[in-house]
């Protein structure tokens, strides 16, 4: 027998990893969209370990190429799709401009 969890319940859930949700509604869009917690603690892990070792240091670019391919093969594990196929960009519009710029646009495409 399968239990089933209430919605509204799971999305509490959801809710609590994010602190800019506590007592309010959010509607912003994802460009400029709230960070949940473990998020935040993995930014500011990342500054202390830049400025451990340097911003623009040998072992800080090793270490930021090690997270990128981690981070590369989780989604691609996630999505069961070789790693080789997910790009990683700097910002939402960098990632829809490398396809849109790419295709072949006709007059009356939209």
């Amino acid at each position: 027998m399968t239990t089933t969890v209430p919605l509204t319940s799971c999305l509490d859930t959801f809710r609590q990893q994010f602190p800019a949700l506590a007592n309010k509604a959010y509607f912003n869009y994802g460009g400029q969209g709230t960070l949940p917690q473990t998020a935040i603690d993995a930014i500011q892990h990342a500054h202390l370990h830049s400025q451990r070792s340097g911003p623009f240091s040998n072992e800080t670019n090793a270490w930021m190429m090690e997270e990128l391919e981690q981070t590369r093969r989780a989604i691609a594990t996630e999505l069961e799709v070789s790693p080789t196929t997910i790009a990683l960009t700097e910002d939402v519009s960098v990632g829809c401009n490398i396809p849109l710029w790419g295709m072949d646009w006709r007059e009356g495409d939209h």
